[in-house]
């Protein structure tokens, strides 16, 4: 009888032992194919996981570092761990954000509407799964879960743009203005929001507010709500296309000193990658740090003469420091290389200008327009050009282009109102004078010609 008591107590105790043992740290499916940076970064996560076995977070972590590396099988399998340990919300979460890198829309889609109701208060799954309604046509759902997630994060745009692309797609144009312009208060440089709402004057019939905003929100980009693990997923980016990928998104976005910061990690990691050097130039310059870029891009022209990009910003970075003739000689170079390409000629056109050739300056920016007849600051250098040449008509057809890509343009609108009183056109005039004044009525040009036009 004992013996039979003794054995039912070890069975007993063998169940226990498997039912409570953790699970084990995830391992890298392909770990031969792994970037060393990338490897490093995972195998600290493992290690941190076999020291605390028990812990939804260091699973959790570990989930996190194969998914800022693109390494979606594991992720998934890291946050099932975490989210076996753990009751926070953001491991099932950040799980369904994988499966959805993987595209599985289904399992995501389960994944998610299983957390807004066990976690009802988790304003980024309500979102994430707004986004995945709308795009499914389940507009009524979509609606419901973007203003949840308004609800409980009401000081975000993030929802409210949601809650304007339902609105948008029920042809609802007054209620997607009115969600809009409450998300640019959050943010005015919000592009998404700006263009969606171009897209709801366009439907109101407003063409003038619609391409102003539609020009403003020129290449937008999805946000998301951020969870907790956003700046921890930044700090285990390793993988140099992932590095470079993310610190173009960040730059591109305007978040200019985190994809700075970015970059100069890599350039750490990486100090003769050229680029990386080349990458972190442009971030310089964008952050107008001009003799830092000088510097690395010297070094890159020194390591790599003929490299056409490198020459491009070598041109553009020796333009803003003014140094046109050192602007003048790289244009050339790139031209040389690369004669039909547009960024070449619209270099050599602009130093030229500023050097007063503008003779040279008006067939180079004529080329330039042959190739690229979409950027609105070419054919504003160009009108430039046609007004130092007074090549009156040219200089207008130029400005009018430049306006109807970007309406608000204010030194357009006075450049035409000067254009057309030399053309003897003053109600053309007048119209572009009433247009600049709109747009900046205390500015002190605008006020200067509003001045001139009264006095002539």
């Amino acid at each position: 009888m004992h013996v039979y008591v003794l054995g039912a107590l070890a069975v007993l105790g063998l169940g226990v032992y498997l039912y409570t043992r953790p699970p084990a740290p995830v391992l890298p499916l392909r770990p031969e194919a792994l970037d060393a940076n990338v490897s490093a970064v995972i195998q600290r996560q493992i290690d941190a996981v076999h020291a605390n076995p028990k812990s939804g977070e260091s699973h959790g972590a570990l989930g996190v570092a194969y998914e800022a590396n693109s390494l979606w099988n594991e992720a998934v399998e890291s946050f099932d761990n975490a989210a076996s340990l753990s009751g926070d919300p953001v491991w099932p979460y950040r799980r369904a954000v994988a499966l959805l890198s993987m595209g599985e829309v289904d399992e995501a889609f389960d994944g998610l509407l299983a957390i807004t109701r066990s976690s009802p208060r988790y304003a980024p799954a309500h979102h994430q799964l707004g986004l995945l309604q709308h795009e499914s046509g389940s507009f009524d759902e979509a609606e419901a879960s973007f203003a949840r997630a308004a609800e409980l994060v009401p000081d975000s745009p993030v929802p409210l743009v949601g809650l304007a692309q339902v609105a948008l797609a029920r042809q609802d144009y007054g209620a997607a203005r009115d969600h809009l312009q409450a998300a640019l208060q959050f943010d005015p440089n919000y592009k998404m929001a700006h263009f969606l709402l171009g897209s709801a004057y366009r439907g109101l019939d407003q063409m003038e507010k619609a391409q102003r905003h539609l020009t403003l929100g020129q290449e937008p980009v999805t946000r998301f709500l951020p969870d907790r693990t956003a700046a921890l997923r930044g700090g285990m980016i390793a993988g140099l296309a992932s590095q470079l990928e993310t610190a173009g998104s960040l730059l591109d976005a305007g978040r200019l000193e985190e994809g700075l910061a970015l970059l100069e990690k890599t350039r750490s990691e990486r100090p003769d990658d050229v680029n990386v050097l080349n990458n972190l130039s442009v971030a310089y310059q964008k952050t107008q740090q001009y003799d830092r870029a000088l510097e690395l891009l010297l070094r890159l022209k020194g390591i790599d003469p003929g490299n056409f990009a490198v020459l491009i910003n070598l041109a553009e970075c020796t333009f803003q420091m003014q140094r046109f003739e050192e602007s003048l000689g790289y244009a050339r170079e790139a031209v040389e290389l690369s004669p039909l390409v547009g960024q070449a000629q619209f270099a050599l056109g602009r130093a030229l200008m500023r050097l007063g050739r503008l003779s040279e300056a008006y067939e180079a920016l004529q080329v330039t327009l042959t190739l690229d007849t979409r950027s609105a600051e070419v054919y504003l250098f160009f009108a430039e050009c046609c007004l130092g040449l007074e090549r009156w008509e040219e200089a207008r057809d130029s400005l009018l282009e430049v306006t109807r890509r970007v309406p608000n343009h204010l030194p357009a609108q006075l450049s035409l109102c000067k254009v057309y009183l030399r053309l003897g056109q003053r109600g053309e005039a007048q119209k572009h004078y009433e247009r600049a004044y709109e747009l900046a009525p205390t500015d002190e040009r605008v006020t200067e010609m509003g001045a001139f036009l009264r006095r002539n």
